[in-house]
């Protein structure tokens, strides 16, 4: 008999303890951070047709997600990413003039289903829905583009309720056209950032 109860203490220890680890990611957090974008452009229409176009931004971000504990060491992260300035696509110039293609007010929202490695690390992957507008420097006609973002990551605790956030991933958007060019792009995305766990 006392060894039953030895045996029901323990694994109510056990059980505690992975659910303290689990709800180290769980609940909301808002955050921080600065993604290294390289993105690549292919241009066709006109008669002509470009590909390895493109360029390299760093972009000022914020999130925000939710996380959902799934199991003993499983936790979904849900939410949001917002883009905070334009990003450069790319540039074209000649006869005293220039024209410059743009990303601009870009979100993703996303799921990201992860395991613990410790109590103090997440490593999850991530799937998301991107949306974003294009169109030249001076004005005119925009045209929104959707995409699908896939990657992975790892949040892990720094100190208090403070993490610290990596990611790599990549993002495909559909083709879309603008003044009689169809244009796709893809970008390749390296992301560090902080994030607040309330």
């Amino acid at each position: 008999m006392k060894k039953i109860v030895a045996l029901g203490f323990v694994s109510a220890i056990c059980a505690g303890s992975a659910f303290a680890q689990v709800s180290n990611f769980t609940g909301p957090s808002v955050g921080a951070g600065i993604d290294f974008k390289s993105t690549t452009l292919e241009v066709s229409g006109g008669g002509a047709n470009f590909s390895g176009l493109g360029s390299q931004n760093i972009i000022g971000t914020i999130s925000g997600d939710y996380g959902f504990a799934l199991g003993d060491t499983s936790v979904a992260l849900i939410g949001a990413k917002f883009d905070l300035n334009k990003t450069q696509i790319a540039k074209a110039s000649g006869g005293g003039a220039s024209v410059t293609l743009e990303e601009s007010n870009h979100y993703s929202l996303f799921v990201a289903p992860g395991m613990l490695l410790n109590d103090k690390t997440l490593a999850f992957a991530k799937l998301s829905l991107q949306s974003a507008k294009y169109g030249l420097d001076g004005g005119g006609r925009t045209q929104e583009g959707h995409g699908i973002g896939y990657g992975v990551g790892i949040r892990t605790h720094i100190t208090g309720n403070w993490f610290a956030n990596v990611e790599a991933g990549r993002i495909a958007y559909n083709s879309k056209d603008i003044d009689s060019a169809s244009m796709k792009t893809g970008s390749t995305v390296a992301s560090f950032g902080v994030s607040y766990k309330f």
